[in-house]
């Protein structure tokens, strides 16, 4: 039995990166053997195994075969007698299919290294073609290698057209594409990545309404990505543009949390006030208390202002943004005048509004 690190983390080591996980390939072994060395393992469908004392991965050597539509259509064949150049040929990309062994030495059969050294993002062979998810993975990894100068191989660019072709990827979960999308709002171009399937023409079989998405949208979203971390932020800024039925066409094919829905739903309504669309002091009133539906606090209305500006940059001045927040002083003076019925207070806070929208 032997193990070697695979994966990203001999990738990351390789570039001077911070490693995230680690993760092993054992050549040479069976479940058996591992559960009776300790590991516990967490996977059916093929056995992957935790060691319990420093919780990284270990998989067993594999081949895999295709059996059906989607990411989820393999079988796998593991036994001792499957080698380390067989595990790492079903691999996605040469970049990814490096090994290294506890001695320091790299097993590098698909010139992964090399094609580091030259910044290219290239398919370990045409089997690539087999894995739909793969088109998203490999924008995804465009995205967050392209500021160390990454560009995919015009090779692999064209297998991912023909993956698109194919009619797969409506095949791979919402959950899933929910999942590669909020690694790639991790990154710092997280808008390489939708351009990238825009001009693949991914988006008119999953999630059509973000075929609309502009290259302006986009730009907001890389410079919303240096602003914050929180991802429902960030898909806040990625939908903005979209109307509410296209918004939720998509947020209901991901599964998203209903926080983001909320927030866009927020967004909007103080669009269409900053717009002059709220019309009479009363409409103002109601649609800034459905929108939040909760007891304001600062802190979290400062979020929204800021949610406002990544949005909507080029339509929302400064003047505007400070007239929402003299708004929400206002929606808020029950605190500082107890004193007022509650009949005295919305009329007072009528006063205001108008003097503030008109």
């Amino acid at each position: 039995m032997k193990k070697y690190l695979v994966g990203g983390a001999v990738r990351d080591l390789i570039l001077n990166l911070p490693i995230k996980d680690k993760d092993y390939v054992v050549v040479g072994s069976s479940p058996a053997e591992l559960k009776a060395l300790g590991f516990v393992q967490v996977a059916c469908a093929f056995p992957v195994f935790i060691d319990p004392v420093n919780k990284h991965e270990y998989a067993l050597a594999r081949v895999e075969s295709k059996t059906g539509r989607g990411h989820k259509g393999f079988s796998c064949l593991f036994d001792k007698h499957v080698s380390l150049y067989e595990d790492l040929y079903r691999r996605d990309l040469t970049m990814n299919a490096i090994a290294l062994d506890d001695e320091g030495h790299f097993y590098d059969p698909y010139h992964g290294m090399t094609d580091i050294a030259e910044r290219r993002i290239k398919h370990v062979s045409e089997r690539f073609a087999e894995d739909p998810l793969r088109v998203l993975r490999v924008s995804r990894f465009y995205a967050r290698f392209y500021p160390q100068g990454f560009f995919i191989d015009p090779a692999t660019i064209e297998i991912m057209r023909t993956i698109v072709l194919g009619q797969e990827l409506k095949y791979i979960s919402g959950e899933r594409i929910f999942m590669e999308i909020c690694k790639v709002l991790d990154t710092t171009r997280p808008d390489l990545f939708f351009i990238t399937l825009q001009e693949l023409d991914v988006f008119s079989q999953i999630l059509l309404p973000l075929a609309q998405l502009s290259r302006a949208t986009l730009s907001s979203l890389a410079f919303a990505v240096t602003m914050t971390q929180k991802s429902e932020y960030l898909f806040t800024v990625l939908l903005c543009t979209l109307n509410l039925d296209d918004i939720q066409i998509v947020l209901q094919s991901l599964k998203a949390p209903k926080i983001i829905l909320r927030l866009l739903t927020i967004i909007k309504k103080y669009e269409r006030i900053l717009a002059g669309a709220a019309g009479t002091p009363e409409e103002c009133y109601a649609m800034i208390k459905e929108g939040l539906r909760i007891k304001n606090n600062f802190e979290y209305f400062s979020d929204l202002l800021a949610l406002l500006s990544l949005c909507y940059p080029d339509s929302i001045s400064q003047e505007q943004v400070a007239l929402l927040q003299q708004m929400n002083v206002t929606l808020n003076l029950d605190a500082y005048q107890p004193q007022l019925t509650p009949q005295q207070l919305y009329q007072k806070k009528l006063g205001l509004l108008q003097k503030l929208i008109s």
